[in-house]
């Protein structure tokens, strides 16, 4: 499984657990955010914050604002945790914290 394959079903599991009315099918890198599981800015919030804290990365709000789907995010995090092993941090196992 790639690295943006984990994170989808990262984000996937926040999603399932902290969504108001879950989506009819699996959520996956192809599923919309305001169209399939329409998420308003509170839970966009609540997602950046979960994401950060279980990666231990800082997301860019100016990035997030092109996201669309749950594979953008994906990919997001992924780019962070990339730039964060070449500045020397460490990176182990799935990014390492909780499963929110």
């Amino acid at each position: 499984m790639s690295r943006e394959e984990q994170i989808v079903a990262v984000i996937a599991r926040h999603m399932a657990d902290h969504l108001d009315s879950p989506p009819d099918g699996p959520i996956g890198a192809e599923t919309r955010l305001v169209d399939d599981l329409a998420l308003d800015s509170m839970h966009s919030l609540e997602m950046i914050a979960a994401l950060e804290d279980h990666y231990r990365v800082m997301l860019s709000i100016e990035v997030l604002q092109d996201v669309r789907t749950v594979g953008d995010v994906a990919l997001v995090v992924a780019g962070a945790l990339a730039d964060r092993e070449t500045s020397g941090g460490e990176v182990g196992g799935d990014g390492g914290g909780d499963d929110r």
